[in-house]
């Protein structure tokens, strides 16, 4: 979430990207985006359509707001991580 937020502020996601296993998924439920597959596709989704507002934990089941709209849930974040890395992000939008 650190990493993620730090892009948000300085538009460099390098620090967030450095995390994910090489051969790494980001998909998106209810959101016309990806699949993403591999680190170069998901940096280079960072880079041309990276989010513009920081996130917000809301609780240890992954559930996220925005910075902006801290009070209404977005969504759900899922992560899967193994030795490698992050190898897969499952981002539902509400």
């Amino acid at each position: 979430m650190e990493r993620h937020n730090e892009g948000v502020r300085t538009r460099d996601f390098s620090n967030l990207i450095e995390l994910f296993a090489e051969n790494a998924e980001l998909r998106f439920v209810g959101r016309a985006a990806g699949p993403f597959v591999g680190k170069t596709d998901i940096a280079a989704a960072f880079e041309t359509r990276g989010p513009t507002d920081e996130l917000l934990l809301l609780d240890e089941r992954g559930t996220y707001a925005w910075a902006t709209n801290p009070e209404t849930p977005a969504g759900r974040i899922l992560v899967r991580v193994s030795r490698e890395g992050i190898v897969s992000v499952v981002v539902s939008v509400v």
